[in-house]
């Protein structure tokens, strides 16, 4: 669920990370498509910059353009058939991790 607060736009639940980071889950195949937002967090600094992806056994299913603080959410939408393990990045856009914080 999404909602606004001014202008300010929040999500109920999601994930959190910082960059450079990893998130992995074990979908032993049993997931057909991945659907998702991602932005920079609304409380990063104003230098944050990052770049998301997503890979499905190892392979590049999306690369995100780098993202900064204030720039709206994007969607992301890939195919999970026959994917066994799925892994989130973040990363920091090649200029540092600092105040890199990312949803």
């Amino acid at each position: 669920m999404v909602f606004f607060v001014g202008q300010l736009l929040f999500y109920r639940q999601g994930f959190g990370a910082h960059a450079n980071s990893q998130i992995v889950f074990d979908l032993g195949k049993k997931f057909r498509r991945l659907k998702t937002d991602f932005r920079v967090d609304t409380a990063a600094g104003q230098r944050a910059s990052v770049v998301f992806e997503i890979y499905g056994d190892d392979k590049l299913l999306f690369r995100s353009p780098k993202m900064n603080k204030g720039d709206l959410p994007r969607q992301a939408d890939v195919s999970l058939e026959g994917v066994k393990t799925l892994l989130l990045t973040v990363n920091d856009a090649g200029d540092g991790i600092t105040e890199d914080h990312a949803n």
